[in-house]
């Protein structure tokens, strides 16, 4: 109230009545402060306010201990509750908690510090919010984004701490299914198969891998597992209705009992043993750890057989070829064989489709080509007319390397080149094509002599007989064992024999085991043999031998 007015009685009396008038300059040359809430305040103001406060009594300082420890119980409840909207409640009513008694306290003189219980429970309510994001995506990566089943990753969190022995099922024509499925019908494929699973499951949680594989921990012993497999086997053969279509699911089963190792190395071993079933014709198979020495082989063959050329453990063995009309030894097949220092005799099978495949079978041909036309011009050497028979993969019918090594070594050697013959597997030219054929040609060209090898086992037709310029057919094993025993087969060998002689071809038979196959061959007008009763694979220097002693033979008992 201005001063002016106070002096000249202009104010009403109840305005002042029962109360405490202070008297000070608010002039414009009268100190002034700034206050909060205020642009500038006169001095007596804020001595006014200071006095009402101390006439209200002395202030309460509670500091922040008191709502800290509410803030942290609250805390600890946003963190622990499994309830996200438990957590929300409680974060929400602690921070308006927090944020309205303060200020009803305050009309009280007590004063409370609330920011770093603030602090404290905003912290928590992001903490659980952080731990939720994280365990999101755990569960994204741990789940299969079409089936919605747990993957291979929940497999591994979970594994370690689930004894049991580890089971899959391995869909093998996944592939041809795929390609054939629209992506809608997938989730009820893998569906269906997980409820054809679980009838032997033993109520286990199933894991869904790529390419079509399951997997499951079985609590069921050994023997009663194997039961199970088989059942579940019975059940996939029913197809499965995906989308109004019959789908045949052809599946095979692995598991493996070693559970102390790593269960990375589990999964791959099932896995590995299915595969296995698959390719035998099987139901399910155990893993065998013993293969794992068989894996690591496997795995360094290739350097294995390079490390071979190069020290010697390759040789080349020779299995004598006997004339049936003269009862003479008028050549040989060469072969080659793996002496390990370690693992003993490595099976030719073994070692030639890897170096195929590899791109070493050229070095391994050059080998055993060189060591076998060497061998056969020492024999020559002496006046005998010997012939060598070397195999040649289909692989190498590709371009003319393979016509420079043989002209180059028969060259070199000064061997006659109608003395060496050449054994083609018949399907493996087949598929080679028109290419291969020119490379045959050029071949006989040289005077080099070409064998149908296998003859049976691919696709026969006379177009392919007139096609190949081989001057030699080499009828399979296969039909040459049973051929005292089996009707039909000795029909077959015996018209094959009549249609060779027509074309002016010569038949060798191999896989003669014994006399009574040896009398059946020689009475069908068949030019050679070769096997175990006439001779087996042998070393060149055994070789030597051989022909020196019984290898001019005018005839075998057999022939007599």
């Amino acid at each position: 109230m201005s001063a002016s007015d106070v002096m000249h009685h202009r104010f009403k009396s109840r305005e002042l009545a029962g109360k405490d008038v202070v008297i000070s300059r608010t002039d414009v040359d009268a100190r002034r402060f700034r206050a909060p809430g205020y642009s500038v305040v006169p001095a007596p103001l804020i001595q006014i306010v200071a006095a009402e406060t101390l006439l209200a009594g002395s202030p309460i300082n509670l500091g922040w201990l008191g709502s800290f420890l509410v803030a942290a119980i609250l805390s600890f409840g946003v963190v622990v509750r499994s309830s996200r909207v438990v957590a929300g409640l409680l974060t929400a009513s602690g921070v308006g908690t927090l944020m309205l008694v303060p200020l009803w306290l305050e009309a009280y003189q007590v004063h409370l510090v609330i920011v770093p219980s603030l602090v404290v429970l905003i912290g928590a309510r992001c903490a659980r919010a952080w731990a939720e994001w994280r365990n999101k995506l755990r569960l994204r990566s741990a789940t299969d984004p079409i089936s919605g089943l747990p993957n291979l990753h929940a497999l591994m969190e979970v594994g370690a701490t689930s004894p049991g022995i580890l089971v899959s099922l391995r869909i093998q024509n996944r592939s041809q299914i795929r390609a054939s499925l629209a992506d809608q019908w997938e989730k009820e494929l893998v569906e269906q198969v997980v409820s054809r699973l679980r009838f032997g499951a033993d109520g286990s949680s199933v894991y869904q891998a790529d390419d079509g594989t399951f997997l499951w921990m079985s609590q069921a012993p050994e023997g009663e597992l194997q039961h199970q497999l088989d059942g579940l086997y019975a059940l996939f053969r029913s197809p499965a209705v995906v989308g109004a279509r019959l789908l045949d699911v052809q599946v095979a089963f692995g598991y493996d009992l070693e559970a102390e190792r790593p269960l990375s190395q589990r999964i791959a071993g099932t896995l590995a043993a299915a595969d296995e079933a698959a390719r035998e014709g099987l139901r399910w198979k155990c893993f065998d750890p013993a293969s794992l020495e068989d894996a690591e082989w496997t795995m360094s063959l290739l350097s294995r057989l390079d490390y071979a050329l190069e020290t010697g453990q390759l040789w080349v063995a020779y299995q004598p070829k006997l004339d049936c009309v003269t009862g003479v030894t008028v050549g040989a097949e060469a072969l080659v064989r793996w002496t390990h220092p370690e693992k003993g005799n490595i099976f030719p099978d073994q070692f030639i489709g890897a170096a195929e495949r590899s791109g070493r079978i050229a070095e391994l041909t050059r080998f055993v080509l060189e060591d076998a036309v060497s061998t056969a011009s020492d024999i020559n050497s002496s006046g005998r007319r010997f012939s060598i028979a070397v195999n040649l993969s289909a692989t190498l019918l590709v371009g003319d390397a393979i016509v420079v090594m043989v002209r180059e070594t028969i060259r070199r050697l000064r061997f006659p080149p109608e003395l060496l013959i050449l054994e083609i597997t018949e399907t493996s030219t087949l598929r080679s094509g028109t290419e291969a054929e020119d490379i045959l040609r050029e071949l006989s060209q040289i005077g080099v002599q070409l064998s149908i090898d296998d003859y049976g086992t691919g696709f026969s037709t006379l177009e392919y007989l007139k096609r190949v310029p081989a001057s030699e057919i080499k009828i399979d094993r296969t039909f040459i064992s049973m051929l005292h025993r089996s009707q039909s087969d000795r029909i077959m060998v015996n018209s094959t024999i009549q249609l060779a002689h027509s074309l002016s071809r010569k038949v060798v038979a191999e896989g003669v085991e014994n006399a009574e196959i040896l009398d059946e061959l020689i009475w069908m007008g068949c030019d050679m043999v070769q096997g175990y009763h006439t001779a087996r694979p042998m070393p060149k220097w055994a070789l030597r031998g051989f022909l020196e002693t019984s290898g001019t033979e005018a005839r075998t008992k057999a022939i007599v």
